[in-house]
């Protein structure tokens, strides 16, 4: 598996050129839940913010930015999806996945700023940086998320690239051919992945 998403990220580089003026993004891009939602039906109600056993991941939310926390990372039942520690209850198993009522992170192969990026100890290849396409005060957000991956597409350069940082800005950069197409994670050679980690805090600048 491991030589597989290597080799996405490699046909993804060797694809690189010269960025080309975006454009307005295609309609339905995204899967499930598609555009940022702003829809304000809900408080989100009060999420406790990481432990000493926790760990908190940033997201872009509509331009914003905000974190999850995977919870009991020590954990002997802790979950680990490829290299990355889920922490306890991280992965819902048996939940359906793809779920058009059901809230989506994307995971974007390519740079961002220090504070945003996902980063494991000498696995640098596999840096990425998070956007979700609802908050808790979104009328879908229940704390889970379709995982979808986006890999650098061959317009892609890591030169100039700057970080999409909501959904529309992600489409614009896949329909400018900057980033490639968005892949469920069993296109990639993974298992369908449902995450588990809710946002503690408010999604701002």
């Amino acid at each position: 598996m491991r030589y597989l998403v290597l080799s996405l990220l490699m046909l993804s580089s060797s694809l690189a050129g010269c960025l080309l003026e975006e454009e307005e993004p295609e309609e339905g891009l995204a899967f499930g839940g598609g555009d940022d939602d702003d829809d304000d039906d809900d408080d989100g109600g009060n999420v406790p913010g990481p432990g000493p056993d926790d760990a908190e991941e940033a997201v872009y939310f509509n331009y914003d930015q905000c974190h999850i926390v995977f919870r009991d990372l020590s954990s002997p039942e802790a979950e680990t999806f490829f290299i990355w520690n889920l922490g306890v209850n991280g992965v819902l198993q048996e939940e359906p996945y793809n779920t058009p009522g059901r809230a989506n992170l994307y995971a974007i192969f390519a740079p961002a700023p220090a504070d945003a990026t996902h980063h494991v100890d000498g696995q640098d290849d596999f840096d990425h940086y998070h956007i979700v396409d609802a908050s808790p005060e979104s009328h879908r957000y229940d704390g889970t998320w379709d995982v979808f991956l986006v890999f650098p597409g061959p317009n892609f350069d890591p030169a100039t690239y700057k970080a999409a940082k909501s959904v529309f800005k992600m489409k614009k950069q896949i329909s400018a051919g900057i980033l490639g197409p968005i892949t469920p994670t069993p296109d990639a050679g993974f298992d369908p992945l449902v995450l588990n980690a809710e946002i503690h805090d408010e999604c701002d600048d």
